[in-house]
């Protein structure tokens, strides 16, 4: 078996290693701290950077002689900027081989799902790498609104609980939207500067937002929203309908917000309140990535 490249984790990680060390070396050349490189793959190659790992759909959708040919593209590149000690750094089991992987071996590689969100997700019998048939199935897809309209939250219970914006495919890899597909709620324009996306974006996590319905506040405030409806608001929103749903804007700038999935955690006992559960799961994660859920804002 011959080795054609890294496994797109791997991959990912080395470009970001690689992008990282130009910077410093231009920086030095240049006797500066204050040169970056852009933030769009596509940007970052025309600045002079690295070439563009095959990863996410573009790793589905090459083959083992394109994935060969950009690795030794990469290659050649890091020794042309003596940054070559970067790119041998590859474990045997961080490889791929041309016949060694099958086909859900390349999905759930190139899927982001990190230890810390599959096990924060399983607490609440959300199993984010298995699918299930769409009567039993505890989340929709943002797209399915599209095909068969209203029906698709014919499932979603109507109780109180929290709810999951998971999006598996990482980064967007031709940049944020400047208009994205959010609603105008009450003439409000939702876009926001792509700077301040990226500057929101969370790496090597799939949990993009993090949702309540139902419960009460500190200060004795009841909402007697239900899953149902909250999740039904959030997609409307999406696609561009004028409803109650502002906060998790940010998500509609992402150039694959209709991939996007929503799950669910129903909770039915009295004494479960959503408004707590939904704070201690976002400090969980504040205190494991150092930062809130990207649309989660202040």
């Amino acid at each position: 078996m011959n080795y054609i490249c890294p496994l797109p984790l791997r991959w990912n990680e080395l470009y970001k290693e690689l992008c990282n060390a130009y910077e410093l070396k231009v920086n030095l050349d240049r006797g500066t701290n204050s040169y970056r490189l852009p933030c769009t793959v596509t940007e970052i190659k025309e600045a002079g950077g690295p070439p563009t790992p095959l990863i996410l759909n573009g790793w589905t959708f090459s083959t083992d002689e394109d994935k060969e040919n950009r690795w030794e593209e990469t290659i050649q590149w890091a020794y042309r900027y003596n940054l070559e000690n970067i790119i041998i750094s590859v474990d045997e089991e961080e490889k791929f081989f041309g016949d060694r992987m099958s086909h859900d071996d390349i999905l759930s590689s190139v899927s982001v799902h990190d230890e810390f969100t599959i096990d924060l997700l399983k607490k609440y019998d959300i199993n984010i790498l298995l699918e299930d048939d769409l009567k039993s199935r505890n989340y929709i897809k943002v797209s399915d609104y599209q095909y068969i309209g209203n029906e698709v939250f014919n499932n979603i219970p109507c109780t109180k609980g929290i709810y999951f914006v998971i999006n598996e495919y990482g980064y967007p890899e031709n940049g944020f939207l400047t208009i994205g597909t959010g609603g105008h709620f009450k003439s409000k324009d939702p876009n926001v500067d792509v700077e301040k996306l990226w500057q929101n974006w969370v790496e090597s996590t799939s949990i993009l937002y993090i949702g309540r319905a139902g419960g009460t506040s500190n200060n004795g405030r009841v909402y007697n929203s239900t899953l149902n409806e909250r999740v039904k608001a959030l997609i409307k929103f999406g696609h561009n309908r004028s409803v109650g749903h502002w906060g998790g804007r940010y998500l509609w700038q992402h150039e694959d917000s209709m991939n996007f999935k929503i799950y669910w955690f129903s909770m039915t006992e009295d004494k479960q309140n959503p408004v707590d559960l939904e704070r201690e799961l976002i400090i969980q994660f504040k205190n494991h990535y150092g930062k809130r859920p990207f649309a989660n804002l202040l």
